[in-house]
């Protein structure tokens, strides 16, 4: 019976906690909206003063307040653009929301940091970019992803600073998030990331490599082609994709070379790579493992040979009408229009 009138109880206080956040949203909204439509207004400064006034004396003396405003601001930042952003920008700071943010970094909760860190970020709080590269080595991969992915934001000189000094692997999943951030970046803040193939954590090598391809930055295929040499399998495997992407021409030599020692997932890396490449010496070299390779091999090879156009085609008809059939029997399957 208790139990039963307690939850009754919790219900009826969880919906009045909703209806009032939803009142404050709406409240909210109306007038960050109304004051960012005033933009063009000449009395423009006078009113947006006065509205400051007004959430200073009205809603921001409790942080419960402060926390639903700071949630809308964000939330309607997202959906304006240009000057309308830069007035929500200023009001962020003019309301002194930013000083919650950041009171939020020295909290041992490391979501509560990674959301303080992703809010200062957005709203452009540039003050706050040497906190956000200390964090950026922080061992919570979370927080330490979104610290880097708002120092990219907030610094103008060096965004990749973070890179030079990391020490802990950036995982793969951190670095799909971090390239999406990069592609959305001016083209003038994009480093030449060869700059860190020297690194000694081989997973920012990666990911530089994977940068350099992303990038089209031609002008690293020599650097590219000397870390075939890596101890590194990632660093090996992404550089042999990269010079395929890139058409390094050069890379077509060391790539064979390469390929015997090899383990068979970069040995399809090379294969898929050279076909790319082509040149009359890796039609010979591919029609080789056609023949004498493993399944595999020899699938990628047909595949990498029919992609160099009319004289790949000749080789697998060659093939197909030939004695050896194992090579005749993946020709058939390379050539089956039905595929």
């Amino acid at each position: 019976m208790l139990f039963g009138l307690y939850l009754f109880y919790v219900r009826l206080r969880n919906e009045a906690l909703g209806k009032r956040i939803s009142k404050l949203e709406e409240r909210y909204g109306l007038l960050l909206t109304g004051i960012i439509f005033e933009e063009g207004d000449d009395q423009f400064e006078e009113k947006k003063k006065k509205l400051i006034r007004h959430f200073k004396k009205t809603y921001l003396k409790s942080n419960f307040n402060k926390r639903i405003l700071r949630k809308e601001l964000l939330k309607l930042h997202k959906s304006f653009s240009g000057s309308s952003q830069k007035v929500l920008h200023d009001l962020y700071r003019e309301l002194g929301l930013h000083k919650a943010a950041l009171s939020d970094l020295n909290k041992t909760d490391w979501s509560i940091r990674a959301d303080a860190a992703k809010e200062l970020s957005q709203m452009q709080y540039t003050e706050v970019k040497f906190k956000m590269l200390k964090l950026s080595a922080h061992e919570n991969p979370v927080l330490r992803l979104e610290a880097q992915a708002a120092y990219l934001a907030l610094e103008k000189d060096n965004p990749f600073r973070f890179l030079e000094t990391a020490k802990t692997e950036i995982t793969e999943w951190q670095q799909l998030n971090l390239e999406e951030i990069a592609k959305r970046m001016e083209s003038d803040k994009i480093p030449l990331f060869a700059n860190w193939f020297g690194l000694r954590n081989q997973s920012v090598v990666e990911f530089c490599v994977k940068m350099t391809a992303t990038f089209n930055q031609f002008e690293s295929g020599e650097e590219l082609i000397k870390l075939l040499t890596s101890k590194d399998a990632r660093v090996v495997k992404e550089s042999v994709k990269a010079l395929g992407n890139l058409f390094v021409m050069e890379a077509q030599e060391p790539l064979m070379q390469l390929y015997p020692d090899s383990a068979p997932e970069i040995q399809n890396e090379i294969i898929m790579s050279l076909g790319k490449l082509g040149g009359e010496g890796v039609l010979i070299f591919l029609t080789e493992i056609l023949y004498n390779g493993l399944h595999e091999q020899s699938l990628r090879a047909a595949l990498a040979i029919r992609s160099t156009g009319y004289e790949g085609d000749s080789i697998l008809q060659e093939a197909l009408q030939g004695e050896q059939k194992h090579a005749a029997a993946v020709a058939a399957h390379m050539l089956d229009e039905r595929i």
